[in-house]
């Protein structure tokens, strides 16, 4: 994945090299811009530790060059909903900072200290103010012309399920590749509320999101949940890590 312009790499991903202003869920761990050419967006890819999907049926008849049909506007909403309804429980447990909050934290960052849930905080409600703003016109193909219109270079990845440009911060959208419909939209666990450790169209929305430089301005150092829970003792690297945020969120333990 490469995430705007060249600079260091970790494991295949090109390090941030510029940030916007400071505001809500901004965080100083990026650098200052040395150019002005438009960024690359910000693909979405398995990792190489993901579960194989065989059992994952495809969303019927959603494709992304149909993002305006209602059953598309009704099914995607119904994930923003569900994510919303996940990052209030994150964003609470974060104010209440308990042991079961600190306990999800040392298991996704190796941290459970006042200076992760600072960190963390921000993030949670930049997250839900996002997801509070989405509708269907958010969503996008992902192709060449949309990912110039939200302000990145035409380069698009083949192998992407979805992307999104991280200084789309008036309109936050999310570029939505065809493969994005062959992921389970949810992967719980069968009755239960659990999520696998996987890939899921829920994981990818809440993972697009945080790369948003209003958000978390995170990177994709480690594609896939299990490659996220494999650095999750290095703080410093998973606390910006998009999928480490993403798993958070959706609470997944890795069995």
């Amino acid at each position: 994945m490469r995430k705007f312009s060249s600079g260091g790499s970790v494991n295949g991903a090109r390090s941030p090299v510029w940030h916007q202003a400071p505001g809500l869920g901004w965080h100083d761990h990026l650098l200052s811009r040395s150019n002005l050419d438009a960024p690359d967006v910000a693909n979405k890819r398995s990792g190489t530790k993901e579960w194989p999907q065989e059992a994952a049926p495809e969303t019927p008849d959603l494709v992304s060059e149909s993002l305006s049909d209602e059953r598309f506007a009704e099914h995607i909403m119904g994930l923003v909903k569900e994510a919303i309804a996940l990052a209030e429980v994150r964003q609470a447990s974060l104010t209440r900072w308990d042991a079961d909050a600190k306990k999800l934290t040392q298991y996704w960052f190796g941290a459970s200290d006042d200076a992760i849930k600072a960190h963390l905080l921000p993030i949670m409600n930049s997250l839900l103010r996002v997801l509070r703003g989405l509708s269907p016109k958010s969503f996008l193909p992902y192709n060449s012309e949309s990912t110039q219109s939200v302000g990145c270079s035409p380069q698009v990845d083949q192998n992407a399920d979805a992307a999104a440009c991280p200084t789309d911060t008036q309109g936050h959208r999310i570029l939505l590749a065809a493969k994005f419909f062959k992921r389970d939209a949810f992967n719980r666990v069968y009755g239960t509320k659990e999520f696998l450790p996987r890939d899921s169209q829920l994981s990818i929305l809440i993972h697009e999101i945080t790369h948003f430089n209003d958000v978390a301005s995170s990177n994709d150092a480690y594609y896939g949940i299990r490659n996220a829970k494999s650095v999750s003792d290095k703080t410093e690297q998973a606390k910006v890590n998009a999928d480490s945020l993403a798993a958070y969120v959706l609470g997944i333990t890795v069995k």
